[in-house]
This record gives C-alpha cells, sequence and structure tokens, in this order.
C-alpha cells in the first residue's frame, strides 16, 4: 500500500487552504497535512523533518514562495515545490522554474493541482526506491 504523502501548505489565507486541500481530496488525494504562515515556521519544519511536497503560496506575509524554494534549496533536501498563486506574472513563474520549483498553478485552475501533487509524489518515491536499490547493490 503507498503510503499517504506529507505535504506542508505556506498558505496565510484559511479559505484558498480550505479551498486547496478540498481540490485534493475531491481527487482522491489523501494526506498529512501541516499549515504554516511564517519564513520562521518553515525554516523549523525544515530543520525537524523532511515533507513529500510543499505547495506554497507566492505571496506570504514577510515573504514570497520564491524565498520559501530559496529555503529548501539552500537545506539541500529534495522536497518537489508547487508554487500556488492568485496571480503570477510571466517573469516571476519562469524565475521559479528556474529556481527549482517542479510546476506553478494559478488559483483559478486549481483543477491542475492534484495531477501536478500525484506526478511530484510519485515521482519522488520512485527516486527513493531507486535510492534504496543502488545502497542495496553498493
Amino acid at each position: 500500500m503507498q503510503r499517504l504523502p506529507s505535504i506542508v501548505f505556506l498558505e496565510d489565507s484559511p479559505y484558498d487552504l480550505e479551498l486547496i486541500q478540498r481540490v485534493l481530496r475531491k481527487n482522491g488525494i489523501d494526506f498529512i497535512g501541516d499549515a504554516l504562515q511564517s519564513m520562521e515556521q518553515f525554516k523549523e519544519r525544515l530543520r525537524a523533518s523532511t515533507p513529500d511536497i510543499i505547495i506554497s503560496d507566492y505571496k506570504l506575509p514577510g515573504f514570497t514562495g520564491l524565498e520559501a524554494l530559496l529555503e529548501v534549496k539552500k537545506s539541500g533536501k529534495d522536497i518537489p515545490f508547487i508554487l500556488v498563486s492568485g496571480t503570477l506574472p510571466d517573469e516571476e513563474a519562469v524565475k521559479a522554474v528556474r529556481l527549482g520549483a517542479k510546476d506553478y498553478v494559478l488559483k483559478d485552475k486549481l483543477q491542475r493541482l492534484a495531477p501536478a501533487v500525484i506526478r511530484e509524489f510519485d515521482a519522488l518515491l520512485q527516486r527513493q526506491e531507486k535510492e534504496k536499490s543502488d545502497n542495496i547493490l553498493s
């Protein structure tokens, strides 16, 4: 049986958080989730453990999704990062992908979120299985 993904949600709007989580569940994605709103909470979560996926709003109080993505990169952890935004200028979307975001989804097109989460979680599980196999063969 496949395990449930652990997802960190960086979202300051309770309404948007509920909407995002409802979209995932409606599309058959059960998950274990943490909702965080500050960079300090996020940094502490990264220090304490490694979530399977991060879904981040673009604009948060005191920081942006791009700054959160840079924190993930600094941590050296392999965590798929999906940016979600009400409005995301094209140049910022390109910048996010160049920095390592796996996808970005506009909030008015949340139907794209579930396939992105499934794709990234499956890819993560495959990478982990390959690492496990490589370690056994070493």
